[in-house]
């Protein structure tokens, strides 16, 4: 490359800083100014991105030109209608879209009642501006306005999809959902203006680089932004729903669902609470047994942990317990769902996943365990905390939720009776054996032992 194209990308790259730091910086003190300030901004930024896309272009190679309008203005714009969605609701979210698209239709009507003045005797333009800066094509506009108002929809309904889907990195849902947006973007607005023209493919090609590589770039500090810089989320009382909103229609309203969510926290460790688990086992069931797919449960106590408590304090266990929950949750697989049932015993459910699956899941679980307290406080050093796990399988052990757990719960007693700081069953087996040889150690535990 050329020192000249370097310093072209370098450019592109400080206006891309400029401006999202610029809107993440006001859109931080909305505490104080509100979000007006936000609204204004990024309408400026729009019709700015207008102006510099008919008339700016970076020719980056023979067959790729880039416009920063196109590719670092532009896609600012959807940046903040994500992060209105995220950080506050869908009601702002829409505000801003309409406001976009009032202003996009207004300033096209002063455009073209301005563009009136040039065909006068008395005007004078002392600069030279020609007259198609104030106006816009019919077809441009229409296509124009129309790509705004589904890139700004559509930016919510791609984040919401990718928020319930296997990616839990914010980073890859705010990149993908900028990226795919931005592509279609560059499908329809291109394909609107420019498809009969000779040089379509290559303001396609260059167009859907270009903002590709925006929806990464901006993603980064947006992510960082929304988990380092932002407060938490509000509380109930402040959501503000309304059943006539289009996007109250059209989403799944992950804000709502998320503070669904953390009133199914466990207060102490942050894991799912019992109430929790009650309804997601049952759900799970249900699921299964329409797919025919199993799933696995897992009973875990933490060994003498009334001795903990005794011997240094509730304090103490509590600390304990939250440590427990973290090592369970960070040895789980991501879609398993960790909860605390009740006092130091936690359960966590394993979709898709047979008893096989469970064993293996559980042997990470005691080391796990055991060496992240160690870690934590020299004195689990000298006293290891454990725990003993027990496993049962939907349907494979029991037809109903309520059968398999009260298997698991008496594996892991098994385990106690063992010796703790073990997993039962340490094989699979049938339902019929495992209940014969469960029901068979619990009845020899009452007979009186033989004397050789």
């Amino acid at each position: 490359m050329s020192d000249e194209l370097w310093r072209q990308i370098l450019l592109l790259c400080g206006e891309g800083v400029v401006i999202v730091a610029a809107l993440l910086l006001m859109f931080h003190l909305r505490a104080l100014f509100g979000l007006v300030p936000v609204y204004i901004a990024v309408a400026t930024i729009y019709q700015l991105a207008n102006l510099t896309a008919s008339s700016v272009y970076i020719q980056i190679r023979p067959d790729l030109v880039l416009s920063p309008g196109s590719v670092v203005i532009f896609p600012a714009v959807l940046v903040v209608v994500l992060l209105l969605y995220i950080r506050e609701d869908a009601e702002e979210a829409r505000k801003l879209i309409y406001g976009l698209l009032a202003g996009d239709l207004v300033a096209a009507l002063l455009g073209l009642l301005i563009a009136q003045h040039f065909h006068s005797s008395l005007f004078v333009n002392p600069q030279a501006v020609p007259m198609g800066v104030f106006l816009q094509q019919p077809r441009i506009l229409i296509v124009g306005t129309l790509a705004l108002f589904a890139d700004t929809v559509l930016i919510i309904l791609v984040y919401e999809s990718l928020s319930r889907t296997v990616f839990r990195s914010m980073f890859v849902q705010i990149s993908a959902s900028l990226v795919i947006v931005l592509l279609f973007d560059t499908v329809l607005f291109v394909t609107g203006t420019f498809v009969e023209t000779p040089s379509y493919v290559p303001i396609l090609v260059s167009d859907a680089i270009g903002k590709a590589a925006a929806g990464v770039f901006y993603a980064v500090p947006v992510t960082l932004y929304v988990r380092h810089f932002e407060p938490a989320a509000r509380s109930a009382a402040t959501i503000r729903l309304s059943l006539v909103d289009l996007f109250e229609r059209l989403t799944y309203r992950q804000r709502y669902e998320a503070l669904r969510v953390e009133l199914t926290r466990d207060w102490l460790t942050g894991v799912y609470n019992r109430a929790f688990f009650d309804d997601t086992s049952e759900l799970l069931a249900a699921g299964s047994r329409r797919s025919g797919r199993p799933f696995a449960i897992l009973m875990i106590d933490v060994d003498d942990f009334k001795q903990i408590n005794d011997t240094f304090g509730h304090r103490t266990g509590d600390r304990v317990l939250q440590s427990v929950a973290a090592s369970i949750r960070a040895n789980c697989r991501p879609s398993d769902l960790v909860c605390r049932y009740g006092g130091e015993e936690f359960t966590v459910l394993l979709p898709d996943a047979n008893l096989a699956d469970g064993i293996s899941i559980a042997g990470r679980l005691g080391p796990a365990v055991t060496s992240a307290l160690a870690n934590d406080d020299e004195r689990w050093v000298a006293r290891p905390v454990t725990v003993t796990v027990g496993i049962a399988c939907f349907p494979a052990d029991a037809s109903t939720v309520e059968e398999v757990l009260q298997i698991a719960d008496r594996r892991m007693y098994e385990g106690k009776q063992l010796g703790r700081n073990r997993i039962v069953p340490e094989r699979p087996v049938t339902a019929p054996t495992a209940q014969r040889e469960i029901d068979q150690i619990h009845g020899d535990a009452t007979q009186p032992k033989p004397h050789h």
